[in-house]
């Protein structure tokens, strides 16, 4: 199977370690380990940055729930955008040992996200997670409600 083409995807290599897995690159150039089921069924056609493309989700504005969050965990805080909060935090539970505080949910404020991330990008550490600062949860939340207009 290797150097054929399925879809957008052409196979450049067999994944030794993984049963009937194969090492393949999309037309794009990202590579990505596809079972061989999946390309034969057409499972799996393209990367998931060219089917984002094609089914018009650019990046974190695809992403974007109604409503807003902000947590902390230790030095940590996060922001992010949900449909259900409940069940988000009880997913950022799991496999965290430490305690997760709700500190500001925002009902129709999901759209705020991208810019509070803005607000506090000399403080990220990693994805959605934010090093405390000078800036914290009250400036965000007085940044929030100043901020009236889409």
């Amino acid at each position: 199977m290797v150097h054929q083409k399925f879809n957008r995807w052409t196979v450049i290599g067999i994944v030794l370690s993984i049963k009937n897995t194969y090492h393949c690159m999309c037309d794009c150039g990202q590579t990505g380990f596809i079972r061989k089921f999946d390309l034969i069924n057409n499972k799996s056609t393209q990367c998931s940055s060219c089917s984002a493309k094609i089914n018009g989700r650019k990046g974190l504005d695809a992403q974007i729930k109604p409503n807003l969050y902000i947590v902390s965990c230790g030095d940590y805080i996060k922001i992010g955008s949900t449909d259900n909060i409940i069940k988000r935090i009880n997913n950022m539970k799991v496999g965290n040992p430490y305690p997760i505080v709700l500190e500001y949910h925002g009902i129709g404020f999901g759209y705020m996200e991208p810019k509070l991330h803005t607000l506090y990008a000399e403080y990220h550490h990693q994805g959605e997670w934010f090093l405390r600062s000078p800036r914290d949860i009250l400036t965000s939340a007085a940044f929030i409600s100043l901020t009236t207009t889409k």
